[in-house]
């Protein structure tokens, strides 16, 4: 009878066993208020706005994650997710007030490329893309640190060079700028960057020209 009484427990367990994961996830996200509706959180490679939470689950909509081509732009998808997922995955949590974020995006060009030449021009068009957030931006900034209790970084957009596993020349942008237009202003700096690696490579190719008919003339002077 013990042994018959043990075999129905394990077994109600087992049957049970998304459904106390699902709560037990559920129990973990209202004692840490890891998110809320409305927050952007990115868990298991899936991104979105969380619209609805419940005891079982989390529906969020679908967006385009940081390091996209369109981030955070909707995909039109609405995903549901079981609360377990929150005791066995890492979540995060892109704004701490939903709607600023520290965006950040890799460039990548070839070695040929003068490194500091196109650190200037990416950081100029950086800057001018964010100009426009002035002082709203200061205040989100203050209130993200003031939440948070930690020492951020500026809003000062910045650019880290690097090089990629092929040995050309990569650029790591950051930027804290407001969630819906962090697309808009990486599409912005990434044109602004492919013209200025353009006109860089032109006058490389003037200069060799230059440096090439040059030759030539002193050969010919020489004969």
């Amino acid at each position: 009878f013990a042994l018959s009484l043990t075999a129905f427990a394990l077994a109600i367990i087992i049957a049970t066993k998304e459904l106390i994961l699902c709560l037990s996830g559920s129990v973990l996200r209202a004692t840490t208020t890891a998110f809320s509706v409305g927050d952007m959180i990115e868990i298991d490679g899936v991104c979105g706005e969380v619209v609805e939470h419940n005891l079982m689950s989390t529906a969020i909509m679908e967006v385009h994650p940081q390091g996209a081509s369109e981030p955070y732009q909707l995909t039109g998808r609405r995903l549901v997710l079981p609360n377990s997922i929150l005791l066995s995955k890492q979540l995060v949590n892109y704004g701490l007030i939903r709607r600023y974020v520290f965006h950040r995006f890799e460039m990548d060009f070839d070695a040929g490329l003068d490194p500091a030449a196109m650190t200037a021009s990416i950081q100029a068009a950086a800057e001018r893309q964010t100009a426009a957030l002035g002082d709203v931006a200061q205040r989100y900034h203050a209130l993200v640190a003031s939440r948070s209790g930690l020492d951020l970084p500026g809003i000062a957009p910045r650019v880290t060079p690097g090089t990629t596993s092929i040995g050309g020349i990569s650029f790591t942008i950051t930027l804290f700028c407001p969630i819906k237009a962090a697309a808009e202003i990486q599409r912005e700096i990434a044109a602004e960057a492919l013209q200025a690696a353009h006109r860089l490579r032109q006058e490389a190719t003037a200069a060799k020209q230059a440096a090439r008919a040059a030759a030539v003339i002193e050969e010919e002077a020489g004969a």
